[in-house]
């Protein structure tokens, strides 16, 4: 079963990203994983794990995923992996789905001219995975 979904990075836990950031760390994911092995879980409340994709969690595939104006989407492949079957299992219930980054940063201070500290912005280390959660 395909799922395609759509999010947008600065609506996410109110941190805000420049274009540039959102757009350097897709390509980086992307390249990381260019012989087609981005592979995603069920939700990731849990402790964050260095990175790590848990096979026992594995759920989809990404197939493709593209960026326009800030706006991700993501087409992935459920797979028939215990997981997998539970996402089609809600799926076929009614349920919605989402996706989003399982990604790591920091914040860095934004100095003007002056050296006057004017902001911080959040900077996207990298991009683990895209998991999925059920909308509710």
């Amino acid at each position: 079963m395909k799922v395609t979904t759509t999010f947008n990075f600065n609506n996410q836990y109110g941190r805000i990203y420049d274009r540039d950031e959102i757009s350097k760390a897709l390509n980086d994911y992307v390249n990381r994983h260019n012989d087609d092995q981005m592979f995603g879980e069920i939700h990731h409340g849990r402790e964050f794990d260095d990175g790590v994709i848990h096979l026992k969690d594995v759920s989809h595939k990404i197939k493709t995923i593209n960026n326009d104006n800030d706006i991700v989407s993501i087409e992935a492949e459920l797979l028939d992996t215990p997981k997998g079957k539970l996402v089609q299992e809600m799926i076929n219930a009614g349920c919605s789905i989402s996706m989003h980054p399982r990604m790591y940063g920091h914040t860095e201070d934004v100095i003007n001219e002056d050296g006057n500290v004017v902001g911080q912005k959040t900077v996207i280390d990298n991009i683990v995975s895209f998991d999925i959660d059920i909308n509710r």
